[in-house]
């Protein structure tokens, strides 16, 4: 999830850093001021704080998710993405 408002392009780089390897991974990003992904998000239980809030959804379940993360968090990430596959 992203906020324009708050310094979530730090998470969302390292998202996409994290995402090198694994370029069939879908990815979904939701302006959480934007009335649809508002919606979205209540629809399916999922909240934000407007730190780069992370979700890892497979076969429609959440399987993970990560909250305001820097690159010392890569590994992490790299980790959550592997169980997509």
């Amino acid at each position: 999830m992203y906020a324009e408002w708050s310094p979530t392009i730090v998470q969302l780089r390292n998202l996409l850093l994290s995402l090198t390897n694994n370029s069939d991974i879908q990815l979904y990003i939701y302006d959480i001021d934007n009335s649809n992904s508002i919606s979205f998000f209540d629809q399916n239980g999922l909240h934000s704080e407007g730190w780069g809030e992370t979700f890892w959804i497979k076969n429609g379940r959440l399987i993970a998710e990560l909250k305001n993360y820097t690159s010392k968090d890569l590994h992490n990430l790299k980790r959550r993405n592997n169980l997509l596959q």
